[in-house]
C-alpha cells in the first residue's frame, strides 16, 4: 500500500512538471531561423506596415548589470510586436554572446539567431542587423532605436568587452550602406539631441529622436509606440514622431517612471536641420571675426545658458560643476535667445540669432521638458569648458578633427577655437602671458581658465577662484610642491583641474590636492609621491575621474564630507588606496587596481561611505588626519 501511495505520489509529481514546462514552451517558446514561418506574428515573406529594430547594446559594467546582470531592456519598455508590427531586437550583454530575438505580441521572446560575441561598437553589427531585418522582416516603414551610452557629437554605443564605440559618423556609414530608415531614435543614450548629430544623419532619417540631458531612461514611451505602430501605422513619421514626445510628456511624471525619465526628449525633421545649419555657420562668422570685442558678452552669455550636463542649486540660474565639462552642450535656441537680450547687439548679429531660433522651430517638430530644464528647446550643441583639441590631443575626444559634416562644412569649430584662445598661459620658459601659476590664478577672474603648458613649476598653488586650471599633458605638466605644505589647495567652490601632474608635498601631512571647497572637479591627473595625494574636507558635490593616484602614503581621504563622486580612477602603490571618516553618501565606481595580488586597502571611518562596487574590501583602522 505504502509503495501504492509513493508511486502515486511521483506520478502526480511527473504531471505537474510536465504541466509546468509545457506552460513555460507556450509562453516564450524558442524557435531558429529554420522554422520563423511557425511564428504566430511575422513571418519571412510576410510584409507588415511597420517594423521596429531595437540594437540593444548592454556590453558595459554598470551598477544595473552588476544587481541584475540579464536586465532586458526591451522586456521593461514593454515592447510587444501585432498584427501591423514586427518588433526584431539585437541584444548583447557584458555577461552573455549576442543574440536574435522576435518580441512577439505578448511581449515575450523567440530565438532567432545565437550570435556568439559580436561588437556593438562596430558599424558592420548595425548594419547587418539593419540588413537582416529589412530582409526577414519586410515593411512599409522601419524605425530603429539605439540603446546603450550616449555622448552627443561623439555618438553611442559603448562595447567594453571589445572596446567598440559607435562615432557619428559610423551609424551614417551603416545605414548608409543598409539603406536608410524612417525613424531613428536615441530613447535611452544621454546627450544625443545634438545638432552635429541629427545633421550627420539628415540622409538617413526623416525623423530623429534624442534627449538633450545626461543620465536616466525614457524607456516608457516605448510599449505606448508599439500600440501605435500597430494600430495607427496610417500615421506620418513626422505624426508619430510627435506622438513619441506626447507619450513622454504624459508618462514622465508617473511613478515608477518618474525616478528613470529622461528629463527632456525632443523630435526633430532632419530636412529642415541644414537651413538651420546654415544659420549657425553664419552665427560662427560672425562671432570669429569679432571675437575681441564679443568675447565677455559670449562668456556671460555661455555661463547664462540651459547647459548639458548640468546641474543647478535651488531656483538658481548659477549652474554647478559639470561631470564632464569638456562634453558640455547647450541649447543653441536658449544661447540665442540670452544674446538678443543684451543690449548692445548690432542688427547683423540679432538678425542672425533671430534666424537661428525661427530653424530651430522649425527643425524640432516636438520636445518636452521638465522644471529640472527649465530652458530646453530640443536641441544644443558643442559648448565646452575645455576644448581638448587644445590641451590633450585626445584624437576620440577631437572635435576639431572629428570630420563630422557639421564641423566640415560649418566654422563653428574655428568659433571655439578662437574663443578658447582666451585663456590666461603660462610657461615656465618665459613664452606665454605668465611664468608663475599663481601669478595667471591671482590675476584671473572667476569662470576664467589658465593654460599651463608643458614644463616643471615649484609652486605650492592656492585657488581661491572659481577658474579652469588645464594642463598640456599630465605627463609633462607638473606643479612640484618642493616638500613644502601643498601643492594644490582649493578653496574655491566649481573649481576645475584637467591634464596635470601633481607631486611632492610635504612627507608630515602634505597633501597633492587638499579641497576644501564644493563642486570642484579633477579629472584625468596624475597625483603622485605624496603623503595625501587628495584630500578632501567638509566638501560636497565633488568628482573625482579618471584620475591616476599612485606612491602616495594614502591615495584619496575623505573627511565630514558627503555627496561626492569618485569614478575610473586608478590607484597604485599607495601604501592605503583611500580613508573615509565621519562621511556618507559617496559614489564610487570602477575603481581599478594595477595590483590585482593585493587587496584594496578601504579603510572606513564611522559612518556609511555610500554606494560602492569596490571587489575584496579590507577594514582596518587608521588614524584620523589632522590638517
Amino acid at each position: 500500500m505504502k509503495r501504492i501511495k509513493i508511486l502515486s505520489n511521483k506520478i502526480t509529481a511527473i504531471w505537474i512538471l510536465t504541466l509546468f514546462l509545457l506552460i513555460v514552451f507556450l509562453v516564450n517558446p524558442v524557435t531558429s531561423l529554420n522554422n520563423i514561418n511557425n511564428m504566430r506574428s511575422g513571418s519571412i515573406t510576410e510584409k507588415k506596415n511597420w517594423t521596429f529594430m531595437m540594437y540593444e547594446d548592454g556590453d558595459f559594467y554598470d551598477t544595473s548589470y552588476i544587481i541584475l546582470p540579464g536586465l532586458d531592456f526591451a522586456r521593461l519598455s514593454h515592447a510587444h510586436s501585432g498584427k501591423n508590427l514586427n518588433v526584431i531586437t539585437l541584444q548583447d550583454t557584458f555577461y552573455a554572446p549576442g543574440k536574435l530575438w522576435y518580441v512577439n505580441e505578448h511581449g515575450g521572446r523567440r530565438l532567432l539567431k545565437n550570435l556568439g560575441e559580436v561588437n556593438m561598437g562596430n558599424y558592420k553589427t548595425l548594419r547587418d542587423f539593419v540588413i537582416y531585418c529589412k530582409e526577414n522582416f519586410p515593411a512599409e516603414h522601419y524605425i530603429l532605436d539605439i540603446y546603450d551610452h550616449g555622448g552627443g557629437w561623439t555618438g553611442a554605443c559603448q562595447d567594453e568587452t571589445n572596446n567598440g564605440w559607435l562615432t557619428m559618423k559610423d551609424i551614417r556609414k551603416a545605414l548608409t550602406e543598409a539603406g536608410e530608415v524612417d525613424i531613428i531614435s536615441f530613447i535611452v543614450p544621454c546627450l544625443m539631441s545634438t545638432v552635429e548629430s541629427v545633421y550627420e544623419l539628415r540622409d538617413c532619417a526623416e525623423v530623429y529622436i534624442g534627449k538633450e540631458p545626461n543620465g536616466h531612461s525614457s524607456l516608457q514611451v516605448v510599449g505606448p509606440l508599439c500600440d501605435l505602430l500597430n494600430d495607427e501605422f496610417y500615421l506620418s513619421n513626422i505624426d508619430i514622431g510627435k506622438r513619441i514626445i506626447d507619450f513622454f510628456k504624459e508618462k514622465v511624471d508617473v511613478f515608477p517612471w518618474s525616478i528613470f525619465t529622461g528629463k527632456a526628449l525632443s523630435a526633430m525633421r532632419t530636412d529642415e536641420v541644414t537651413s538651420l545649419v546654415k544659420a549657425i555657420n553664419n552665427l560662427s562668422i560672425i562671432l570669429t571675426n569679432n571675437i575681441d570685442k564679443y568675447i565677455d558678452d559670449i562668456r556671460l552669455v555661455g555661463a547664462k545658458t540651459e547647459s548639458f550636463p548640468t546641474r543647478r542649486s535651488g531656483a538658481s540660474d548659477n549652474y554647478k560643476a559639470r561631470s564632464i565639462p569638456e562634453l558640455r552642450h547647450i541649447d543653441i535656441y536658449d544661447f540665442a535667445k540670452n544674446y538678443l537680450e543684451i543690449n548692445s547687439t548690432n542688427d547683423t548679429l540679432r538678425n542672425c540669432l533671430q534666424e537661428v531660433m525661427e530653424d530651430v522651430n522649425r527643425t524640432v517638430i516636438a520636445e518636452n521638458h521638465t522644471n529640472d530644464h527649465p530652458d530646453a528647446h530640443g536641441l544644443s550643441i558643442y559648448f565646452p569648458d575645455v576644448l581638448l583639441i587644445n590641451v590633450s590631443g585626445d584624437a576620440a575626444d577631437d572635435y576639431v578633427n572629428s570630420g563630422l559634416d557639421f564641423t566640415t562644412n560649418t566654422s563653428w569649430d574655428e568659433f571655439l577655437i578662437k574663443y578658447h584662445s582666451f585663456y590666461a598661459t603660462v610657461d615656465d620658459d618665459g613664452d606665454a602671458d605668465y611664468k608663475s601659476i599663481q601669478k595667471a590664478i591671482d590675476n584671473s577672474s572667476n569662470g576664467s581658465a589658465v593654460y599651463v603648458k608643458n614644463g616643471v613649476y615649484h609652486e605650492n598653488i592656492v585657488i581661491s577662484k572659481s577658474i579652469t586650471l588645464v594642463g598640456e599633458s599630465s605627463d609633462a605638466t607638473i606643479i612640484d610642491g618642493g616638500q613644502n605644505r601643498n601643492a594644490v589647495t582649493i578653496t574655491a567652490d566649481g573649481t576645475m583641474l584637467f591634464f596635470l601632474g601633481i607631486r611632492n608635498s610635504s612627507d608630515s601631512g602634505g597633501t597633492g590636492v587638499s579641497v576644501r571647497a564644493n563642486s570642484t572637479i579633477i579629472r584625468k591627473c596624475n597625483i603622485y609621491d605624496n603623503y595625501l595625494g587628495i584630500y578632501i574636507t567638509n566638501s560636497s558635490n565633488n568628482k573625482i575621474l579618471t584620475n591616476n593616484i599612485s606612491d602616495n602614503y594614502c591615495g584619496i581621504y575623505l573627511i565630514c564630507s558627503n555627496k561626492n563622486k569618485f569614478w575610473h580612477n586608478n590607484l597604485k602603490d599607495n601604501k592605503i588606496d583611500a580613508s573615509f571618516s565621519d562621511s556618507s553618501n559617496n559614489n564610487w565606481k570602477n575603481i581599478y587596481l594595477e595590483h590585482p595580488q593585493r587587496r584594496i586597502n578601504i579603510i572606513f571611518g564611522s559612518k556609511s561611505i555610500g554606494n560602492i562596487s569596490i571587489p575584496w574590501i579590507n577594514i582596518n583602522r587608521f588614524p584620523k588626519f589632522h590638517k
